[in-house]
């Protein structure tokens, strides 16, 4: 019996080569949280626009099936934008479509006076300690 034959009678699923290189990483549990007070509202900073574009870079970049996203607008108060586990069928990323409706969502400038940074801290830092499995 040839060695593949053996392997393939021993393994119940067939391995990818990350997996037999050891490459397949954990799912990620994603948090972005974003300042939108203060230097926000000035054009000349463009802060949203950095922020849009570093926010579209992880998610296009990062996310893979199984992991978890939050992401949170911190303004006059902290505001959930979204907060899922990504799942997709043959491996696909999270639509292009809907990322640019996230991040646009996510940057939207404040309307109001006042700041939220501590609560805003706070909860990505518990967002980010979640366990495996578990989405609130």
């Amino acid at each position: 019996m040839t060695v593949p034959a053996l392997l393939s009678a021993l393994l119940p699923a067939p391995l990818s080569a990350s997996t037999l290189l050891g490459l397949s990483t954990p799912p990620l549990h994603l948090t972005v949280a974003v300042d939108m007070t203060g230097s926000s509202k000035n054009p000349a900073f463009r802060y949203a626009d950095q922020a849009r574009l570093l926010s579209q870079s992880v998610l296009f970049n990062q996310l893979r099936s199984g992991d978890t996203v939050t992401l949170l607008r911190i303004c006059d108060g902290v505001q959930t934008v979204a907060d899922f586990r990504f799942q997709s069928k043959n491996g696909a990323r999270l639509a292009r479509a809907d990322i640019l409706r996230y991040t646009t969502a996510l940057t939207k400038p404040c309307a109001g006076k006042g700041s939220a940074i501590t609560a805003g801290l706070a909860l990505a830092a518990r967002r980010g300690g979640r366990r495996p499995g578990w989405v609130t």
